[in-house]
């Protein structure tokens, strides 16, 4: 009897992009494209890939590479063309660009991101972190939950962002600060992000850095509150 292809829960990703470099024209060095490459060969089997990505050139060409790691090296089936959602870059946020990179010039990127994690950075400057998330949540990861109430199986989409983007969204939606995950006290890293999983009958999972969080009543609270 033929084998019957299995049948995958959907998954959504938010990866932070890949090495960049000022003076490459696609924004990656040389190595930044070749783990790119590799990042996306690490998307599990089995699923049709597709990739969305900030309007930053770093974002693009590490989506492209993922795509070409998936298609070439995991031998898996993806849609050809990648897609830009402005939404996914973290200059959204900020409301006064000048002040908000005086402020990381002066304390460092990280206790910035803190701050700015803890709702403590003014609205005069940057959008706060939870609303920030929030929309992230419904306008690039609520695709998940669309598609698997279509009955969708086996897709996964692949969100090409920024560090500050995907510590907003894990902490929004696990409840947990990025500092408490390992290696601790650590901003995400190149080509690292998390992933959402949807499960046929509703559960939600979110794994980052080898952990899982069942974020299904969270997750659903902010995609029915409204779309900003």
């Amino acid at each position: 009897m033929p084998r019957i292809k299995q049948r995958k829960p959907v998954i959504v990703q938010l990866v932070r992009h890949s090495f960049k470099s000022a003076k490459a024209k696609g924004g990656l060095s040389r190595k930044g494209m070749n783990e790119a490459v590799r990042s996306g060969a690490r998307v599990p089997n089995g699923y049709k890939l597709a990739a969305r990505h900030s309007d930053f050139p770093r974002a693009k060409t590490t989506a492209k590479g993922n795509l070409t790691g998936y298609r070439y090296y995991s031998r898996g089936e993806t849609y050809r063309n990648v897609r830009e959602r402005a939404y996914l870059s973290y200059m959204p946020f900020t409301v006064n660009e000048e002040r908000f990179d005086e402020l990381v010039e002066k304390q460092g990127e990280i206790p910035i991101i803190r701050r700015w994690l803890d709702g403590k950075i003014s609205r005069e400057i940057a959008i706060p972190a939870t609303e920030y998330a929030d929309q992230i949540i419904r306008r690039a990861l609520r695709v998940g939950s669309v598609l698997n109430r279509k009955g969708a199986r086996s897709i996964a989409v692949r969100n090409i962002s920024h560090a500050w983007v995907v510590e907003a969204v894990f902490e929004r939606l696990s409840g947990k600060h990025f500092e408490q995950t390992t290696p601790r006290n650590q901003i995400v890293r190149e080509n690292e992000g998390l992933q959402l999983t949807f499960y046929p009958k509703g559960k939600i999972v979110l794994k980052y850095r080898n952990k899982n969080y069942n974020v299904t009543k969270r997750f659903n609270e902010i995609i029915s509150t409204g779309y900003s």
